[in-house]
């Protein structure tokens, strides 16, 4: 038998030994060490238009994307037109585009394997006619009533197919208006052409629609809001092959883009000097053109959505597309519900975030 004092001195040994709870002699664990952002040797080629509905110009000002994107270079290719972007998507010249989507579903609907991932603005569509001769949606109480105004006369748009030529001309043909519609290649030339007198009017992205209107050659006689509302004038879209190819950069530049409208409609006079320095415009006119349309979340909401699908019967009541778009062949919206679940930011509520400014503008 073991006596009780060698048992008792073998218990105090174990116990000694034996740590207790894990915190005698207990050693803090190593802490993970940061993984190096993984680069990517590809060139990433962007498509955008001369219009202010895009926070392309922030991005390209602050060259956010070649800081922040994790890729080799960033190519800019500015278009005259939404659907020379399309093509450009066609012939594999563009990876990324910053368009309405009109154009987009032209191209899913003709085969080009193109989604739209995010919105970068939404109206920004008014019709502006000749100064003090025609009467506004106020006066006449109804958009038809405006447009009988323009029975036998001429409007400018942008290039067919884009989003302006499509609702001007859908909404003259449930007028009833028997106007003609000039598709000008070089969208910045309509104001000018409205105070020379070869178009009554037009319709046109910011900041055109307000340079006319600033400069006293015309006045809004429909605006955005009621002429189409929450039409999709913008949206962030890329090819479905990059996306397959890269889908991390996609998510990377989705949540960049996302910063970049927070950090817009925080700095509404960011992007006014950005815009300024490539689109020639004062600041006068590009600060009115934000105040006008200021819808710059990137989350695609229901009621964007939904404009969005207007549009299907209408470009096919134009013949322009053959086929009924679902909403799953237009929309991949997983890398913007992830890089902004919601709520929808409306106009005037986002604040100052130091922390986005500094990833923009580094």
């Amino acid at each position: 038998m073991m006596s009780k004092k060698l048992l008792a001195f073998l218990m105090i040994i174990i116990i000694v030994s034996v740590p207790l709870g894990g915190c005698i002699d207990k050693k803090e664990e190593p802490k993970e060490v940061p993984k190096e952002v993984t680069k990517e040797n590809i060139t990433v080629k962007v498509g955008y238009l001369p219009s202010m509905c895009q926070a392309i110009y922030v991005l390209k000002e602050y060259k956010t994307l070649e800081r922040e994107l994790g890729v080799d270079a960033v190519e800019y290719k500015r278009y005259e037109s939404g659907p020379l972007i399309t093509q450009a998507f066609a012939q594999g010249d563009a990876d990324i585009g910053f368009m309405g989507i009109p154009p987009v579903m032209i191209g899913i609907d003709k085969g080009v394997p193109i989604k739209v991932i995010a919105s970068t603005h939404s109206e920004g569509s008014s019709l502006i006619a000749k100064s003090k001769r025609y009467k506004n949606l106020t006066q006449l109480g109804s958009i038809q009533a405006v447009l009988k105004q323009f029975d036998g006369k001429s409007i400018g748009a942008p290039g067919k197919g884009s989003i302006q030529d499509v609702i001007l001309r859908t909404e003259l043909k449930k007028a009833g208006v028997n106007a003609t519609v000039k598709n000008i290649p070089v969208a910045s030339t309509l104001p000018a052409l409205l105070n020379e007198g070869q178009i009554e009017a037009y319709v046109v992205w910011p900041p055109f629609e307000m340079e006319g209107v600033l400069k006293g050659y015309g006045d809004v006689v429909i605006p955005s809001d009621k002429l189409w509302p929450y039409n999709p004038c913008c949206a962030l879209v890329v090819t479905e092959k990059f996306e397959k190819e890269h889908p991390d950069t996609v998510q990377k530049l989705v949540e960049l883009h996302n910063y970049a409208s927070l950090f817009i409609m925080a700095h509404p006079e960011e992007l006014a000097d950005a815009a300024n320095a490539e689109l020639g415009i004062d600041n006068e006119t590009a600060l009115a053109s934000i105040e006008f349309s200021p819808k710059y979340c990137a989350l695609p909401d229901e009621r964007y959505i939904n404009s969005t699908m207007d549009f299907v019967n209408a470009l096919k009541d134009l013949g322009y597309t053959t086929n009924n778009l679902t909403r799953e062949q237009i929309f991949d919206l997983k890398y913007i519900q992830k890089a902004h679940p919601g709520p929808y930011d409306e106009p005037g509520t986002v604040k100052d975030d130091p922390a986005i400014d500094k990833i923009i503008k580094g």
